[in-house]
């Protein structure tokens, strides 16, 4: 573990001898070691170094090992490392710049060490550590800025330690994101700086935890109460839980007369507002006043003791059943104030997980027969779909379809509110047809029985023996007998049609 600027003692000679050189781009060198000493070793001794590298295991010594200077720039990118010694360990100085990007670390010693000094600058992203010393041990002096991203870290000593301004005059700035948790069977978060100046600000978006102390600072650390060094404000903390010390505490000092003021900074913390957004509906958070609560790395957060009031706005066709606070197993109903609007008190160490409850809406759905007397009655959820029934039967009438609107048996319907379907049919007018038909065909008999009585007559008629010239009589007697035949067709086809 680096204490306050003692730096660990580099030895590249040990190295070299049984080093494999690997060709880098720019004027530095980098060595692999044969014997797994160290896997790379980076150094910009002549100019800029880039190396890309696999998987790294060691037997003994650093997983990555960079030492950059007079303004060179390191690049280095690997993959996962399982060490012995310090998962990456990067000392930087000179105006120099160092960037490694690796996958997950498992080290016996360090995580990531970083010492960067002389306005140097240091980027690490890394995914998880699990380290058997320190998760992150990390010391920014000068005016240095060092940049660090990981995944959750678990650690034997303490899980983020982390020294600020090595000098009362140091402008060093560290900006820390560990996306999950810190979890130390020491102290979570150690902090220690020498510089009103110097700043730090910290993200963890899970819980941080230790054993010994959730978070502690040095003696001569964050907050003085002496007139010539009023509060700072060196560490910002950005954290969804803390959880509490045995003694109820978050925050404690290393020494019995050390002048900072933990609970100053317990009140300073902003808690994360975790959010788990409802089927059915969304939630919006704001304060007392109804404005938007305030952000921190894009996260909503408030700090303890904040009224947090939690509206919940149900989707078309969704009712709220119940808001919460708190993951399963551990749910708690919010209260309600005066107008009954929800709310939620940010507790010592947050831990603030909000969710929301909503069910679908139900519906009832009538079909009713023509009479208007209920045929049948669902009740249905919101967005559900529903077949059309067949429609009842009913003596001489033929079922057309369900009006509201017209809707046909078999037809799928989805339900969006109360409807009501009203049964609508059609005379059926067979018998009537019949009768019609049988009288149509008596007048055509009738008519063509007439006929053949005049013209049998006729024909008797001309039969007998002449006794003068009847051509004439006889053509008029037939013009007329056709004459009658015509009208009376005529006159029944007019009947079929008016009937």
């Amino acid at each position: 573990m680096i204490k306050k600027g003692k730096r660990k003692n580099i030895i590249l000679a040990t190295f070299v001898a049984a080093a494999i050189a690997v060709s880098p781009i720019g004027g530095g060198t980098v060595l692999a070691a044969e014997d797994k000493n160290e896997t790379v070793i980076v150094v910009t001794d002549g100019g800029d170094v880039e190396i890309e590298a696999g998987d790294i295991t060691t037997e003994r010594g650093y997983g990555i090992h960079v030492i950059s200077d007079d303004e060179y720039k390191a690049t280095v990118t690997a993959g996962d490392i399982d060490s012995v010694d310090d998962g990456i360990y990067i000392r930087a100085s000179d105006e120099s710049e160092a960037t490694v990007t690796a996958g997950d670390i498992v080290s016996e010693d360090d995580g990531v060490n970083v010492e960067a000094n002389d306005d140097s600058k240091v980027s690490v992203t890394v995914g998880d550590i699990k380290a058997d010393g320190n998760g992150l041990d990390l010391e920014v002096n000068g005016e240095s800025e060092v940049t660090i991203t990981t995944g959750s870290i678990t650690s034997s000593e303490e899980g983020l330690y982390l020294y600020m301004g090595e000098y009362d005059n140091d402008k060093s700035v560290l900006s820390l994101v560990t996306d999950g948790d810190v979890t130390s069977e020491a102290t979570g978060l150690f902090f220690d700086t020498d510089s009103q100046n110097a700043k730090a600000d910290v993200l963890v978006t899970g819980t941080i935890s230790g054993k010994k102390a959730a978070i502690e600072f040095e003696n001569d650390g964050l907050f003085y109460s002496d007139e010539d060094y009023p509060e700072s404000e060196s560490l910002s903390l950005t954290v969804w839980k803390i959880e509490l010390n045995d003694d109820g505490t978050i925050a404690n000092n290393t020494y019995d007369n050390s002048n900072n003021d933990p609970e100053a900074f317990e009140k300073r913390i902003m808690y994360i507002m975790r959010v788990e957004q409802p089927e059915g509906g969304a939630i919006e958070l704001s304060d007392g006043d109804g404005k938007a609560l305030s952000t921190s790395h894009d996260y909503e957060v408030a700090n303890e003791g904040d009224k947090v009031f939690v509206k919940v706005t149900p989707n078309e066709g969704y009712i709220l059943t119940g808001a919460y606070n708190g993951t399963d197993g551990e749910k708690l109903a919010l209260l309600t104030d005066a107008d009954g609007k929800y709310y939620v008190e940010v507790p010592k160490g947050g831990g603030v997980y909000l969710t929301a409850e909503l069910e679908k809406e139900k519906y009832e759905i009538s079909f009713y027969n023509e009479d208007g007397s209920v045929y049948s009655t669902q009740t249905v959820a919101y967005g559900d779909y529903i077949t059309i029934p067949a429609l009842p039967t009913r003596g001489g009438y033929k079922g057309l379809y369900w009006q509201g609107s017209i809707y046909y048996p078999g037809d799928k319907y989805q339900v969006t509110g109360p409807h009501t379907f009203k049964a609508i049919y059609e005379k059926i007018e067979e018998e009537s047809s019949d009768k019609e038909k049988d009288a149509s065909d008596a007048s055509d008999t009738s008519t063509d029985t007439a006929a053949a009585s005049v013209v049998n007559s006729v024909t008797r008629t001309t039969a007998s023996p002449a006794t003068g010239d009847n051509s004439m009589v006889v053509f008029m007697i037939l013009l007329m007998i056709l004459s009658s035949a015509g009208v009376a067709s005529i006159c029944a086809c007019k009947c079929k049609i008016n009937r």
